[in-house]
């Protein structure tokens, strides 16, 4: 009796928690799964690629259509004595802004279409999913806000789980046809109903959508450009060897950072749930306690990595061959990212976000650097250029807090 009202206090402690942990790794099992099941159902590298390369462009455009709003809500929040309806006017501003790039997007789309340009359908599943990443970036952190942060997923897990079915039901489909209605119905319907659904969605004026976005602007702007400059390091090499490798050469690249995303997403999943309470917590030995739990994840993580080569091989997904260097000097990079995009937090916190920009600049330099001196396969070198520059990342923003703390 006592074991069952003290296991029930237990899980009603942690209810949200787990909820979260369950809902979050449920979607992002289902972003890793979406490219490797196109692979696993056609055997298509270039359509793996395709895919690939939708999903890296769009990450780094969706980076900066929303004006650093959602790098800036959380600051907002705190400054404005944890006032919701700070962060309902900013979420307003986020409507209007992206009502704007669909009408934006609509046109081009038109054109492309007139034109009969071949890049229609590359067109239309960045763009949806590009403003599909920022709305769902937003509601992650504004439900972080109101405690809810499992609410998010009632949005985005639909959208992979109708884009899987999709791919199973057009795997036999025209391929280009296949992947843009597996990526940009669902993404777009997804998007349509936050939008038909939000409250006050036609008050905002256009000077408090301005305000919002200029306020924005001004925090966000250092860490938007250091974002940028990292997911460029990040996604050039695919970027790159889409346009200018073989088919093979890009296969083996994305394929060994679509595993390594692995740990990234446990990152994010973490640091998505505890993002609020690292922002407003002053307690020294919670902040240490959570770093010890957040490092044994991603440790765990990379062990999951590991085991998925020989779990996707079993399963009969085409794997590249050769690629075990490859990948080891990749998830280092994943690694060392993962740990300095952690303790930026602490830099955010602090409005010390000059800071970041200064060490994404000087990371961006060793990367380029050792990209032009490096002497060996392109691949590696693309590999060895993103760990050099992740490590250096991982040690300047450390070197920085330590600076910070000690002139306190």
């Amino acid at each position: 009796m006592v074991g069952g009202v003290i296991t029930k206090r237990y899980f009603g402690a942690y209810k949200k928690f787990l909820s979260y942990a369950l809902l979050s790794y449920c979607e992002k099992g289902l972003i890793f799964c979406f490219p490797l099941l196109f692979l696993w159902l056609t055997k298509s590298q270039s359509g793996y690629n395709q895919v690939e390369y939708v999903f890296a462009v769009s990450a780094m455009l969706a980076l900066f259509l929303d004006g650093g709003l959602r790098i800036y809500v959380l600051y907002a929040y705190r400054q404005g004595q944890e006032s919701m309806e700070v962060v309902q006017r900013l979420f307003n501003c986020l409507r209007v802004m992206i009502k704007c790039y669909l009408l934006a997007a609509l046109l081009i789309w038109v054109a492309l279409w007139l034109a009969s340009s071949a890049y229609l359908h590359e067109f239309s599943n960045v763009a949806a999913r590009s403003l599909f990443l920022v709305m769902a970036a937003f509601l992650a952190v504004l439900y972080r806000i109101k405690d809810d942060p499992a609410r998010v997923f009632y949005y985005t897990i639909p959208v992979y789980l109708v884009g899987l079915s999709l791919l199973w039901l057009l795997a036999n489909a025209q391929e280009s046809q296949a992947i843009t209605l597996a990526i940009a119905v669902p993404h777009l319907v997804s998007l349509f109903v936050v939008m038909a659904s939000g409250r006050r969605a036609g008050e905002q004026r256009f000077s408090e959508v301005k305000a919002g976005l200029m306020s924005s602007l001004a925090y966000a702007w250092p860490v938007l450009l250091s974002v940028a400059l990292a997911m460029l390091i990040a996604n050039f090499g695919k970027i790159y060897a889409y346009t200018h490798l073989s088919e093979q050469q890009m296969f083996s690249l994305s394929f060994v950072q679509r595993l390594a995303l692995i740990v990234q997403l446990a990152h994010i999943s973490i640091t998505g749930y505890l993002a609020k309470k690292l922002f407003v917590s002053e307690s020294l030995s919670y902040h240490c306690r959570t770093f010890a739990l957040y490092a044994a994840a991603l440790m765990m993580a990379c062990i999951l990595s590991f085991i998925s080569i020989y779990v996707l091989d079993y399963l009969s997904v085409p794997v590249p061959v050769g690629i075990s260097g490859l990948f080891l000097v990749v998830m280092l990079y994943v690694v060392c990212w993962c740990i300095a995009a952690y303790l930026e937090i602490y830099l955010n916190r602090a409005n010390r976000n000059g800071n970041i920009l200064i060490g994404t600049v000087l990371s961006m330099c060793v990367y380029c650097s050792v990209l032009y001196l490096f002497d060996s396969d392109v691949l590696m070198a693309f590999a060895v250029s993103m760990a050099a520059s992740s490590m250096f990342y991982m040690l300047f923003i450390s070197l920085s807090l330590v600076w910070m703390k000690n002139k306190k």
